[in-house]
């Protein structure tokens, strides 16, 4: 329940002319929407997600929490939010987090507003398919120790019910040399 109206009221405030009386979630796709809706729509359920840090000898080892993501058709089927719930022995800063997709015909490319209960601001992105892949770029800026820096989200190994997903950071020293600072392995949920 208390999903469902964060949901909303995102919504609400991003898009607020086009949330109708029913809501904002929708059953599906629009049917005068493009093809490329299924490019982020083909995460639309709930995923279980295992998250990675590294280890003292900087090998990635599971996290003993787990997270769920779910995907929803939003707008009456012309954008996807996805609604992040960390475990509650997640550490702070993995704990709820909403992103806003909407695919933008004229640029061919996804655009997209991330925000957490701990960040409190909106991070922008642009995506689009990169070799099977779909890949997220953004500038964020500083935030308390967190430097600005160019972020990379890749969603990659891709199937229908499982897919990879990781999180680069490049300073703005070295713009091109991006860095691996998170990951995720996903699994669809049964329920």
């Amino acid at each position: 329940m208390r999903t469902s109206i964060a949901v909303s009221l995102l919504a609400a405030v991003v898009f607020p002319g086009l949330v109708s009386a029913k809501g904002i979630v929708a059953d599906g796709q629009a049917e005068d929407t493009p093809t490329e809706l299924q490019q982020f729509g083909q995460f639309i359920g709930t995923w279980k997600c295992t998250s990675f840090s590294r280890g003292r000898d900087k090998s990635w080892q599971p996290n003993p929490w787990e997270n769920t993501w779910t995907w929803y058709w939003v707008l009456d089927g012309h954008a996807i939010q996805d609604v992040w719930v960390g475990s509650p022995d997640s550490p702070p800063g993995w704990n709820a987090g909403t992103n806003i997709r909407i695919y933008d015909e004229a640029a061919q490319r996804w655009r997209m507003a991330w925000t957490t209960t701990l960040s409190k601001q909106f991070d922008f992105y642009e995506a689009e398919p990169v070799d099977g892949n779909m890949v997220m770029q953004g500038d964020i800026p500083a935030r308390g120790q967190r430097p600005a820096h160019s972020a990379r989200i890749t969603f990659h190994e891709i199937t229908d019910t499982s897919f990879s997903w990781k999180y680069e950071a490049a300073m703005a020293a070295q713009p091109e040399s991006y860095a691996e600072q998170a990951r995720l392995q996903c699994r669809r949920s049964e329920s």
